[in-house]
């Protein structure tokens, strides 16, 4: 069978997501309405400030009333932007400076974090159990009395395990209410509800949400925007993301997406369940591993098969219309591209990872296609792995 086959089946959302009518159509308009440059100093240029505005305050509005705005090129512009803001606001010398992240972070996360490494400031990563979880006292005994910025995600995006952010919170600023809580919300906005009391800076990303690609944001509370503006000795982070021209038309249709995804998290959140609720149960007798636990999302479903690799199984689907992952698709060429196996899981389980992760769109009558043709695919996979 092709992948031309008439009902593919695409469950690699965390990757990217289809853009949805609505912000096609906000993306449309505001580019035959909206066109001129924000930034220029005449009638249309104000008009389409305005409009940026606009969607600086929509956005801060879902999340909070005491929060800004701002947006990036992308979700990983944005986790850099953060952390990078952060620690410059900081304004301490690299031994007083503390970067505290995990071993399952993100690698645009991760990447800021060897940065900070190899120019010499004190970087951590706290370690995660079998389930995919940090453990509190860890993170307690990593942070002292200097300012410290703690990294972490907020869902999970492989596994799909969602954090604690209150408890985190709450343990960060009982060492030193200065330090900062970093936020990596790119798999979890517009998905799950997210408590800004308990977030000093959160990222998301427009295409995790039926958005455009090449947009993404930070949202701060306002009481630490002082680390994000410019100073007397320096720029600001803000100042280098405003100096460029914005793609409004983009940015427009981001906050038309993320509206629509809060308005209909409860729903949507319920349709996704059923769908990966069915697939568990259907796999259950296919020897399979569920990979992660604890808290973990309806839109991601990590999943080992004994005696199959991933890569042969996701050609295996390919060839058949359905599309799955085998983990990050930002980390498909780094050496490090599978975060299970942080979890102290056995390297034949870790191999033999695939990601499945749903969006609103998908059916129930996908779902049972995908068990069909996972079915099929495994046993033929088996049949040759023997020989």
């Amino acid at each position: 069978m092709s992948a031309s086959h008439t009902s593919q089946v695409y469950f690699d959302n965390a990757a990217t997501t289809k853009l949805c009518a609505e912000a096609l159509e906000t993306f449309m308009q505001t580019s035959e309405q909206l066109y001129a440059n924000p930034n220029s100093a005449h009638a249309l240029g104000f008009a389409a400030e305005r409009a940026l505005d606009g969607c600086r305050t929509r956005t801060a509005e879902l999340l909070c009333s005491n929060c800004e705005v701002l947006f990036t090129s992308s979700g990983s512009a944005a986790n850099s932007f953060a952390m990078l803001g952060v620690m410059q606001g900081f304004g301490l010398k690299p031994r007083r400076r503390r970067l505290i992240s995990s071993l399952a972070e993100h690698s645009s996360v991760r990447s800021v974090c060897k940065y900070f490494e190899s120019a010499g400031y004190e970087v951590l990563y706290l370690p995660l159990d079998h389930e995919g979880n940090i453990n509190l006292h860890d993170l307690e005994a990593a942070l002292d009395e200097h300012d410290a910025l703690v990294s972490l995600m907020y869902v999970n995006n492989e596994t799909g395990v969602i954090s604690d952010i209150e408890a985190i919170y709450k343990v960060v600023k009982g060492k030193n209410q200065r330090s900062i809580l970093h936020v990596d919300g790119v798999a979890g906005f517009g998905k799950h509800s997210i408590d800004m009391r308990y977030v000093d800076v959160l990222t998301f990303a427009s295409h995790k949400i039926n958005g455009p690609k090449g947009v993404g944001g930070l949202c701060f509370a306002k009481s630490i925007g002082p680390l994000f503006h410019a100073r007397k000795d320096s720029g600001g982070i803000a100042d280098v993301l405003r100096n460029g021209t914005p793609d409004l038309p983009a940015i427009a249709a981001c906050t038309k997406a993320a509206e629509l995804a809060h308005e209909n998290m409860s729903n949507n959140a319920f349709h996704v369940a059923r769908i990966k609720e069915y697939i568990e149960e259907q796999t259950r007798d296919m020897e399979r591993a569920v990979n992660g636990g604890g808290n973990v999302s309806p839109y991601i479903l990590n999943m080992s098969f004994a005696g199959v690799t991933a890569e042969t199984l996701i050609n295996q689907l390919s060839s058949r219309g359905i599309y799955v992952a085998a983990g990050s698709s930002c980390n498909s060429r780094i050496a490090d591209k599978n975060i299970l196996r942080h979890y102290g899981l056995a390297k034949e389980r870790v191999e033999g990872s695939v990601r499945l992760s749903f969006s609103s769109s998908n059916t129930m009558d996908e779902a049972a296609r995908f068990v069909e043709e996972l079915e099929a695919a495994i046993r033929v996979l088996r049949k040759f792995g023997k020989r």
